[in-house]
């Protein structure tokens, strides 16, 4: 997810470098693409891919908002709670700060 928006390799083994950056995306843009546009690609934006009634709850959360922190550390967001079809599938301790 941080490399769409940053274009860099978000693990550190090519620090410095960026990847085209001229087409790097928007945060809003690069969660659609993992969200709605990805369940239209595999054909079941009927069932999942958007938070709508009469449509499978899959969601997660996240321990910090994506859209308040630095883009780069993006990938040290921790996911807290996994919700597919309205059910709790994974859960995780936050680690302490």
């Amino acid at each position: 997810m941080e490399a769409l928006p940053t274009r860099a390799d978000p693990h550190g083994q090519r620090a410095g470098q960026t990847l085209n950056p001229e087409q790097a995306i928007q945060l809003e843009e690069a969660l659609r693409i993992f969200t709605q546009a990805g369940a239209k690609a595999i054909g079941r934006e009927e069932q999942t891919g958007t938070l709508e009634v009469g449509k499978s709850a899959d969601i997660i959360v996240l321990d910090r908002d994506l859209f308040t922190i630095p883009t780069a550390d993006i990938s040290n967001t921790e996911v807290l709670l996994t919700v597919f079809q309205g059910r709790p599938v994974h859960t995780a301790v936050p680690a302490q700060r």
